[in-house]
């Protein structure tokens, strides 16, 4: 079986979502029937492709800049998904680069589609917060309004695209 998980994340950097991602990455690979990859961000000085514990690593230089915008590799990110043939492709966590460019192709993505949410920590913010100082404060007040829009009126259009 062809299994590919999407991640924002992933090792040599390491932190909760991408600890959990290895552990079931690592734990199918190890079945000779299957066939693991990650396609995750291209960060500092890490490879653009390598096998590690036999999982397939995928990397591209996907970003935002200051006003929300895809720069950089997006384009090829989305053409490499949409060529794939796999059988489940796994996307870990909204509020993640990798996913948001994602929603509007999620069609196009050939096999089963499985959306593992870890969480959805935009909604927790609070309104308004001093966070030391004027900066930081609007900063999370223009977080708590974005990520409200995101959970209320953008990603409700693209969830029933999900197969999971």
């Amino acid at each position: 079986m062809k299994i590919t998980f999407i991640v924002e994340s992933y090792y040599p950097k390491m932190s909760g979502v991408p600890n959990v991602v290895k552990y079931l990455a690592e734990g199918l690979a190890k079945n000779p029937k299957n066939i693991v990859s990650v396609i995750t961000r291209l960060i500092d000085e890490t490879k653009k492709k390598e096998i590690y514990n036999n999982v397939n690593i995928f990397r591209f230089k996907v970003e935002r800049n200051i006003f929300r915008i895809y720069t950089n590799d997006c384009e090829e990110y989305i053409k490499f998904i949409e060529s794939r043939n796999d059988d489940i492709t796994i996307i870990e966590c909204c509020q993640a680069i990798t996913t948001d460019i994602l929603l509007p192709i999620i069609q196009n993505i050939k096999g089963k589609v499985i959306l593992h949410a870890h969480g959805f920590s935009g909604l927790t913010l609070p309104l308004f917060r001093n966070n030391g100082n004027i900066k930081n404060t609007i900063g999370n007040t223009y977080n708590f309004i974005f990520w409200n829009l995101y959970y209320k009126f953008h990603l409700p259009k693209y969830i029933n695209d999900f197969d999971a």
